[in-house]
């Protein structure tokens, strides 16, 4: 089987336990902490779990401290586990988007992506929240921004909201201004 149809099994379960705990935001917020541990330092952690040198006692006790560090939510705790032995702990990234495009269907959650130039300030950001949440009928809390920093746009912002891209960079212009010159 797929190491995707693996990750849709697993993160399908954790959404019917979410579903029934009540609890779908903070499994998402736990299984997305523990991702992103997993991905620092050059995915260290990732590489030790993965170590058949490293005994499953020492993975066990590493990921338990890891949680309790994290405050993760006991069902991704569990799953962490079981993912470690039976050696499955690769596809955590697949199971973190999976239950993401789920449980954003479920509490009806719209992600977005904006790049800018550089830095922008709070207020900024929460304008540029306000405005695309309006834009697209979603309310604030639950449109989930991601702001990224790409100077090869020269300035403008690129933001891409669900499935639309809206790209008013100054590079996308000039590439515009190219082709009209051909």
């Amino acid at each position: 089987m797929s190491s995707n149809k693996l990750a849709r099994r697993y993160a399908l379960a954790l959404i019917k336990l979410g579903k029934e705990s009540n609890a779908l935001g903070a499994i998402s917020e736990s299984l997305n902490d523990f991702s992103d541990v997993l991905a620092l330092s050059d995915r260290l952690l990732h590489k030790c779990m993965n170590n058949p040198a490293i005994s499953i006692e020492e993975k066990r006790a590493t990921i338990e401290s890891v949680a309790q560090k994290l405050q993760l939510h006991p069902f991704v705790k569990n799953v962490t586990h079981i993912l470690l032995e039976r050696k499955r702990l690769s596809i955590f990234p697949n199971l973190v988007a999976s239950f993401d495009g789920m449980a954003d269907a479920e509490l009806n959650r719209v992600r977005a992506t904006v790049t800018t130039a550089n830095n922008i300030t709070e207020e900024e950001k929460t304008k540029l929240r306000n405005t695309l949440s309006q834009s697209h009928s979603v309310s604030s809390e639950n449109l989930i921004v991601e702001f990224t920093v790409d100077e090869s746009i020269i300035g403008g912002i690129v933001a891409k909201v669900g499935d639309r891209i809206y790209d008013g960079s100054i590079r996308s212009q000039l590439k515009e201004i190219q082709n009209v010159l051909k």
